[in-house]
């Protein structure tokens, strides 16, 4: 499970054989979620939360809408 990112106490990594469509799993703030990593001028959405509260969720949320690009590049570098 490859980390491609930390910040603000979250990590944010995907699973190495992974499944489409693009996506990334964050662990933090007592939980976990995972966002489908949107492209293409679509945003990232929400698609489970486990044990994370609303506001840790948001932050994260934004955390993926500031770097989806990157993101997005990292889950093409290793599953492309």
């Amino acid at each position: 499970m490859p980390t491609i990112h930390r910040e603000a106490g979250f990590v944010f990594r995907f699973f190495s054989d992974d499944h489409m469509p693009p996506h990334v799993h964050i662990l933090g703030g007592n939980g976990a979620m995972k966002v489908l990593l949107g492209g293409e001028g679509s945003p990232p959405k929400i698609v489970v939360i486990v044990g994370m509260k609303k506001s840790d969720a948001s932050k994260a949320l934004r955390i993926v809408e500031a770097n989806q690009d990157m993101f997005l590049q990292k889950w093409k570098e290793w599953h492309e």
